[in-house]
């Protein structure tokens, strides 16, 4: 990863603003999302970046990302878990606010704009156990909020494509692009439920514009 940051210093492409929307995949390895149903999340959310003019060969970026998981839990006195049992419904809410810096560059061609990028998080989960969800005043409903820090690390490639003109003079160009890392979490600490953390592969693709 910092040998890509070194490549792409001596190489930053055209200035340009962008934003676009992205969905995207979370690996957690931690054990304690079996009740989750598995550790694999899917991400949706919005990238940004704004470019630093001082510091050619610098962007500001950021992102806003949320992820939602639900599973049925069945527990019989022998210890089984089968659907005619007592249960509860778990509900994961969780919330990536992203700020950090990236180096990029050009592959011959503007249209090709790799980069590399490090990013530090605010994650805030929410976890929600009900006996009854169709009860909106279930005394028994459960509901824990925690906060923890983040990093990732990612390498990707924007492909923007030929601008064209907009009122005012400025030009918008379509914007794709793919990329993946690696990412970790604090310890997103739920009191008596539990622990849990996310760390491993991610991967994202969106589309926007860049402008």
């Amino acid at each position: 990863m910092i040998a890509l940051f070194m490549t792409l210093h001596s190489a930053h492409a055209a200035p340009a603003h962008s934003v676009a929307l992205d969905i995207g995949h979370m690996d957690s390895p931690d054990r304690a999302f079996d009740v989750l149903g598995n550790y694999a999340l899917a991400t949706y959310g919005v990238r940004w970046v704004y470019d630093l003019e001082r510091w050619t060969w610098l962007d500001l970026t950021g992102g806003l990302r949320f992820s939602e998981r639900r599973s049925d839990n069945y527990f019989q006195d022998d210890g089984t878990d089968i659907p005619d049992g007592q249960g509860f419904e778990a509900r994961w809410f969780h919330n990536t606010t992203a700020v950090g810096l990236r180096t990029q560059g050009e592959l011959r061609s503007p249209v090709f704009q790799p980069y590399a990028r490090a990013q530090l998080s605010l994650e805030t989960g929410v976890l929600r156990l009900d006996e009854d969800p169709d009860d909106k005043d279930n005394l028994n409903e459960l509901r824990t909020i925690a906060l923890a820090p983040g990093v990732e690390l990612v390498g990707g490639l924007d492909v923007v494509t030929s601008p064209f003109g907009m009122d005012g003079g400025r030009d918008i160009s379509p914007l794709f692009y793919l990329e993946m890392g690696w990412n970790r979490t604090g310890l997103l600490d739920l009191g008596d439920t539990g622990e849990l953390r996310y760390g491993g592969f991610v991967v994202r693709t969106g589309l926007g514009v860049a402008f």
